[in-house]
């Protein structure tokens, strides 16, 4: 009975975690804005010890990116996205912020477009 109860438990944590990686994920997509854990914790009103677990789980995913730090040098993060590049226009499957991994690289020290500009 033991060892069923520990495999329930086990598959429960496993769903919740995998709601509150969607939660949080959807999260960002629609606030546009990079976000740390413990303001994600706020606004989805969750532990932010289980949010932080969270995140980082989406990060080895590569569902989400830290993108810089925020002002209390924490870091923030933003979803990797698929659509067009705003400096190339190519479709990219690693879009952050209006940027594809090839131009992020190119263009680091230029003034930025739109969308990336406005949230970075």
């Amino acid at each position: 009975m033991g060892v069923q109860l520990d495999k329930t438990m086990g598959e429960l944590e496993s769903l919740l975690r995998t709601k509150l990686r969607g939660e949080i994920l959807d999260h960002l997509v629609a606030n546009r804005h990079p976000q740390g854990s413990r303001t994600i914790a706020d606004a989805l009103g969750k532990p932010h010890h289980a949010v932080q677990r969270a995140v980082c789980e989406l990060v080895l995913q590569g569902r989400i990116t830290q993108v810089a730090r925020g002002a209390d040098r924490k870091p923030v993060y933003r979803p990797v996205e698929v659509g067009p590049c705003e400096w190339c226009e190519l479709v990219s499957h690693h879009l952050v912020a209006g940027e594809c991994p090839s131009c992020k690289t190119l263009t680091l020290d230029l003034a930025r477009p739109s969308l990336a500009r406005l949230v970075c």
